[in-house]
Parts: C-alpha cells; structure tokens; sequence
C-alpha cells in the first residue's frame, strides 16, 4: 500500500466522520429548515453576500457556511451560521475566514472589479446576521463545552482509519483466493506509464473541473510553470491557454475559457509524479469540505 494511498484513504474518511459528528450536533441544536433558507436569502435581498450577485434562473445561490463546516473551526449547519452565495464566491472561500477571504486584493473579486469599501460594508452586514441571529454565541460557548475541537477527532479518526486499512490489506496480500491474487497481480503490472500518466490525468481533471472545484485562483496557479514544478514534479505549466508542443490536443473547457493540459510526464518517475498528483487532487477534492 503506497503512502499516498493511506494519506488520501485517511484523510478522506476522517472527514466525513467529523462533518457527520457536527451535522448531528447541528440538527441537536436545530438544524437549517428550508423557511430559514428562504427567509435568510431574503434578508440578503436574494443576492450573494460577498458579492451582491443577484440569484438567476443560471445563477443559484447556494448555501454557504460563514464560519466553516470543519474539523478545525467547526461552524453548523444551523440558522445564522448559513447565508447566500453564488458557486464561485463559494469555491474561492475554501474555508477562509471573512477577514482572510474578503480583501479587495483577492483575485477572485478584483476580477470583478469589487472594492474594499463594498466589501467591508457586505462582510458588515453578514457579521450583524450572524450576531442577531444568536449563531455568535452558540458557537463560543460550543467550543468552550466541547474544549476539544473535532480536528481532535479528525486526527484519531484518520489513524484509526489508517489502521484498520493497512490490516485490512495485510489480509487481502496474504490471502490465498485465486481471484484476490490474479487482481493484485494485474494491478501491479499495469501502473500507468508516460502515456498512461497523461490520459490518467486529463480524466481525473475532467472530473474535478465538472465539480466546479477549480476556481480562478486555482487556474492561475497552474499556468505557473514554477508551481507546476513545485506541485506535480514536472517541467512545464500544468495548463496552457495555447495548442501548443508538449500539450494534448484535447481541450478543456473552465470557466468559459479553452485550456490545454501538458502530455510531458517523465516515465521514469510515474510513481513519484502520482503521488504528487493524487496529493494535489485530494486537496482540491476536500476543499468542498472547508468551505
């Protein structure tokens, strides 16, 4: 079993053990009923809090957590921790806070052309919801109830997942079923080469990008030939907004732009290249459960 397997296996069932931990703790205090929905988006005036996007029939507000539905601030599903938002401001969040997340300086509103003073006056109002609502107090006197916050949990869950992984594949590898064998046999011969690599990569991006979870801040980055360097290992961006050499023929449609993904994966390092794929991945993936 690869380290990079554990690490994704873990980190990944730990999460959803503590979002369930906190969604009963939140439906024990209340829960968010859909009058509640309805009635918070109209305090919003039906718009985005952080931006003032209006929702449209192509434009759906979603719910959004102020304070994160994480291991390590743990905000709840439950009136007055739950506003408005548009997809985008909701991916671009990624379980900042409002005073990290709602700086004109961030790319994701300075391409909208929002400033500060319409971003203090919007972050104003959401902090008034929060405390009216009551949701301030709530959640000072839960973490100081609890006086463990779940990361606490997070990080005995993600060892005890670990654990019993890495036994239950101890059984499997040893297992003398005719069928386990031949399939761990064809597993281990058929790690992806240069080719393999590639197509893995382009169909794994596929997926992330029909999730919504590459915001522009993420596009960015992975026109960065020294981000791409640090992050996956290879020599060139990631992505090019160009059909150029080194990059598959295949187009890629984000956020209404064409975007071209490079073929250049050394063979010779398949294995560390994965690894660091999956790692990137698996960030990107769990990001849904830090917004």
């Amino acid at each position: 079993m690869s380290k990079g397997y554990k690490a994704t296996a873990s980190g990944s069932g730990a999460n959803i053990m503590v979002r369930h931990i906190l969604s009963n703790i939140g439906d024990y205090l209340g829960g968010f009923s859909k009058d509640q929905w309805i009635y918070t988006k109209k305090h919003f005036d039906n718009r985005c809090a952080y931006t003032g996007e209006e929702e449209t029939l192509t434009n759906k507000l979603v719910r959004e957590h102020i304070i994160s539905h994480n291991q390590n601030v743990s905000g709840l599903h439950i009136y007055g921790n739950v506003i408005p938002s548009t997809s985008g401001a909701n991916t671009a969040k990624h379980g900042q806070t409002l005073d990290e997340f709602m700086v004109c300086t961030n790319k994701f509103f300075s391409d909208k052309g929002i400033g500060q003073h319409d971003l203090d006056k919007r972050k104003e109002k959401i902090i008034k919801f929060q405390e009216d609502s009551g949701y301030t107090k709530i959640h000072s006197s839960l973490l100081s109830v609890i006086q463990t916050k779940p990361n606490d949990y997070y990080k005995d869950l993600q060892a005890l997942v670990e654990q019993q992984t890495k036994e239950i594949l101890d059984i499997i590898n040893n297992s003398n079923n005719d069928i386990l064998v031949e399939a761990i046999s064809k597993a281990k011969n058929n790690k992806p080469n240069q080719t393999g690599i590639a197509a893995y990569v382009r169909g794994e991006l596929k997926e992330l990008v029909a999730k919504n979870l590459i915001d522009e801040s993420m596009l960015s980055n992975l026109l960065l030939k020294d981000y791409s360097n640090t992050t996956f290992g290879i020599s060139f961006p990631f992505l090019s907004k160009e059909k150029i050499k080194r990059y598959n023929k295949n187009q890629f449609d984000i956020n209404n732009e064409i975007y071209y993904v490079t073929s250049e994966w050394n063979k010779a390092k398949t294995e560390a290249l994965l690894e660091k794929f999956e790692k990137w991945k698996n960030k990107i993936m769990n990001c849904p459960v830090n917004r």
